[in-house]
C-alpha cells in the first residue's frame, strides 16, 4: 500500500485499509511511525503467516490481520472443518494475548 492509496480510500470514505505486506515490509507502521495517516486503521494481509502475524495486533492502526494459513489448500481439500476451526480460534487467542 502507497500513500496514494490511503488517501483515495480516505477521499472514499473507505472504513479500512487493506496493506499488502510482502518480504517482512511492515507498511503500517511504517506509515504511522512516519506520521502520514495515524487516522487510519488498516488490515495488513499478503506475507503474513503463523510466524509473524502476532506483531501486528500491537500496532496501534492494525484493526484486524488477514492470512491464509489458517486455511490451508490441504484443509479444504480433506474438508477437514474442525482443525481450520481450531486454528483460527488458536490464532485468535493468541493474537489477543500479544495485542
Amino acid at each position: 500500500m502507497v500513500p496514494v492509496m490511503v488517501i483515495h480510500e480516505l477521499e472514499h470514505a473507505v472504513p479500512l485499509a487493506r496493506a499488502l505486506v510482502a518480504g517482512g515490509v511492515r507498511v503500517p507502521e511504517a506509515i504511522t511511525g512516519a506520521g502520514l495517516f495515524p487516522q487510519v486503521p488498516f488490515c495488513p494481509t499478503g506475507g503474513i503467516s503463523a510466524a509473524n502475524y502476532r506483531d501486528y495486533p500491537a500496532l496501534k492502526n492494525v484493526a484486524c490481520v488477514g492470512g491464509s494459513w489458517i486455511v490451508t489448500a490441504d484443509l479444504i481439500a480433506a474438508r477437514n472443518w474442525d482443525t481450520i476451526t481450531e486454528l483460527a480460534v488458536q490464532s485468535v487467542a493468541a493474537a489477543a494475548k500479544k495485542g
